[in-house]
């Protein structure tokens, strides 16, 4: 199961997040928080946050994830904009969900870090490695 931390302050974004549908199937809503600290003393699987905020920084902590090349994949959400979705990619986020939430955006974005951590679990047992590259196309190509 793949804990999932979602940093908002916003009530209705908590609730879109909430749904139970989005979060059957290997992935668990685990926390709902405004505070940043609190969702990475988690250390989840999959971090979702804004882009930017009152109360985080989500570019920053996608950067800062990157580069540290942490466990934790970072999704970030916010307008429907190209510019928001193209500041997300530059920041090396794993992924961006435009708001309002589309559950068929959130079921690619499960997909694609499960497949993720199934290859990278793979590469560890002395399996086959090569599936991370098509991993990564197959995120380009959603988004």
């Amino acid at each position: 199961m793949y804990q999932v931390v979602l940093v908002s302050s916003s009530r209705q974004v908590s609730e879109d997040f909430a749904k139970k549908d989005l979060w059957e199937h290997d992935f668990e809503l685990s926390l709902v928080t405004e505070d940043v600290n609190e969702a990475l003393l988690r250390k989840p699987q999959v971090l979702i946050c804004p882009v930017k905020s009152s109360i985080v920084d989500g570019l920053k902590i996608a950067r800062q994830a990157f580069e540290e090349n942490w466990n934790t994949k970072v999704v970030l959400y916010g307008r429907r904009t190209y510019e928001y979705a193209q500041m997300a990619v530059n920041a090396h986020a794993w992924g961006y969900l435009s708001m309002p939430l589309d559950n068929v955006e959130v079921v690619n974005m499960k997909m694609g870090i499960k497949h993720f951590f199934e290859a990278v679990s793979k590469s560890a047992d002395g399996q086959n490695s090569e599936d991370i590259p098509l991993i990564r196309e197959y995120f380009i190509y959603n988004l």
